[in-house]
C-alpha cells in the first residue's frame, strides 16, 4: 500500500495525513470484520454520497447549458457500477485490497461490484482527511483524464466543440416524418448560427438527431 500512499502525495499532491484509514477502505468485509466506528461498510455508505455530489457539481460546471434530465442520465453513466470499478482499477486499487480466503479464489479483485464499493470507501477515506478542495480537484483529474468527451454521445460532443468554437449551441430541426405510425423515420438537420451542418435519419427523433450529430462533427474536422 506504500506506493499508492505515495502516488496520492507525490502524483496527485494530496496530504494524506491518515494512513490508517485508507488501510481501512481497503480492507473488505470477506477479509475481517470490524466493529469500529471506522469500518469497510460505513465508509463505503459515507462514499457513496460524496462521489454523488463529487460527480454532480463536475457535471453542473461542465455543463451549463444542460438541462436536469440530461445531467441525469450523465450521472447515472459516470457513477454506474461499471465506471466506478473501471476508476479504482486505473488506481490499481485491485492490487491493494486485502480479501478473504473464499472471495480471493473466487476472482473477487476482479469484481465489479467489490471494486465500485472499494473506491467508494477510498473516497470517503480521503474525504476524512483532506479538504474538499483537494478532494474536488483529485476527483475532477480522473474524470477529465479516464472519461473525456469520447465517452459521451454525439450530441454532447458537437454541443462542445460548438460552445469552444463559436460560443452558439446546436439546433435541431425535425425536416420530415413519413411512414405509417407504426413505423415511422424521421429525419432531423442540425444548424449552427443558422447554416445547416448535418442531417441524420432514425426511427426516433432522438436517434435522427445523433446522426445529424455525428455529421456535423465529421463536417467541422475537415473545415
Amino acid at each position: 500500500m506504500k506506493s499508492l500512499i505515495r502516488k496520492l502525495r507525490e502524483e496527485f499532491g494530496l496530504e494524506i495525513r491518515d494512513e490508517e484509514i485508507i488501510r481501512v477502505a481497503l480492507t473488505h468485509t470477506s477479509f475481517r470484520e470490524y466493529n469500529a466506528p471506522i469500518n469497510f461498510e460505513r465508509l463505503e455508505f459515507l462514499g457513496d454520497s460524496v462521489v454523488n455530489l463529487l460527480v454532480s457539481e463536475y457535471l453542473f460546471k461542465k455543463y451549463p447549458n444542460e438541462k436536469e434530465g440530461e445531467l441525469s442520465k450523465k450521472r447515472s453513466y459516470l457513477i454506474s457500477e461499471k465506471n466506478l470499478s473501471y476508476l479504482a482499477k486505473k488506481l490499481k486499487l485491485n492490487e491493494f485490497i486485502l480479501l478473504g480466503r473464499g472471495e480471493e479464489l473466487d476472482k473477487g479483485r476482479e469484481k465489479e461490484r467489490i471494486l465500485c464499493d472499494t473506491f467508494e470507501a477510498f473516497i470517503a477515506s480521503l474525504y476524512l482527511q483532506l479538504d474538499f478542495n483537494s478532494l474536488r480537484n483529485f476527483f475532477n483529474l480522473l474524470l477529465d483524464e479516464y472519461f473525456p468527451s469520447e465517452f459521451l454521445d454525439t450530441k454532447t460532443k458537437l454541443q462542445e466543440i460548438t460552445q469552444e468554437k463559436f460560443k452558439v449551441t446546436p439546433e435541431y430541426v425535425l425536416l420530415e416524418e413519413r411512414g405509417p405510425e407504426h413505423d415511422k423515420e424521421f429525419e432531423v438537420g442540425v444548424y449552427i448560427k443558422g447554416k445547416l451542418m448535418g442531417l441524420g435519419k432514425g426511427k426516433s427523433k432522438k436517434e435522427a438527431e445523433k446522426e445529424a450529430a455525428r455529421e456535423a462533427i465529421e463536417r467541422l474536422g475537415e473545415e
